[in-house]
């Protein structure tokens, strides 16, 4: 899902190199799950990673909290959220959580990897 452009942008802010594959697990989550987010895994730099695109707004906070829970139950490795936007009190509750993000093109950041990029395109 982050092909082109995208990649283009965490490879050139990040500095690493990354590559997508099909998340095999994907078909044994909730259907309420499956009907909110794509998911696909992401290696960045060599570190396996869960990207989760969601297929409409946001949720709250609390629920995307709920969510990632449930996925750690299915793969326990770090889970980036990754919305074609977000709002300034989406992004310091994402912050504030700990929630790891890329907003395309825009911002990066990651906990699990103690990186926070911004930049505007």
């Amino acid at each position: 899902m982050l092909e082109g452009e995208k990649m283009k942008y965490l490879e050139t802010t990040l500095h690493i190199s990354v590559k997508y594959e099909i998340w095999e697990k994907e078909k044994k989550l909730p259907p309420f799950l499956l009907s909110r987010y794509s998911l696909e895994i992401a290696y960045l730099g060599g570190i396996r990673t869960l990207f989760l695109y969601p297929i409409q707004e946001l949720d709250s906070m609390a629920d995307i909290k709920s969510h990632l829970q449930i996925i750690y139950r299915y793969e326990n490795i770090p889970v980036v959220v990754v919305p074609k936007k977000i709002t300034l009190r989406q992004r310091n509750y994402m912050i504030k959580l700990g929630i790891p993000f890329v907003v395309e093109k825009k911002t990066y950041l990651s906990p699990v990897y103690g990186n926070c990029y911004t930049r505007k395109m």
